[in-house]
């Protein structure tokens, strides 16, 4: 069997499955990964949509060890379980995400289980 690792997508659709945090694009967790990812590709965001959303995908991957998927003004960033260590319980697991996401923004002290499909 073959196990699929971070995100699928196409032209039509995209789905994942993640263990982590919702948030909109006003968020203290989303503004510190924009600030990191201008800081680290000195990008300039392009007012096109689909542009600053493929351009924040493709770069909060890059700054953080946690994924992250756009969806007009939502944000997904966590984790999916095929990222789970060998030698890791699913608790320990779910700890590493919440300590990885509240590196990025403290307050965040809850996570849960996101499973999502999006048409265009």
């Amino acid at each position: 069997m073959k196990i699929r690792h971070g995100f699928v997508s196409n032209s039509s659709s995209s789905s994942f499955c993640l263990f982590g945090t919702y948030q909109n694009g006003d968020s203290t967790l989303v503004k510190t990964l924009r600030k990191l990812i201008i800081e680290k590709f000195k990008i300039e965001f392009e007012e096109d949509e689909d542009e600053y959303i493929d351009d924040f995908e493709c770069c909060a991957n890059e700054v953080t060890s946690l994924y992250t998927f756009c969806d007009d003004d939502c944000y997904y960033i966590g984790l999916d379980y095929t990222s789970m260590k060998m030698d890791e319980t699913r608790r320990e697991f779910e700890t590493r995400v919440l300590k990885e996401i509240q590196k990025l923004d403290p307050s965040i002290k809850e996570l849960h289980f996101y499973n999502e499909s999006v048409y265009d």
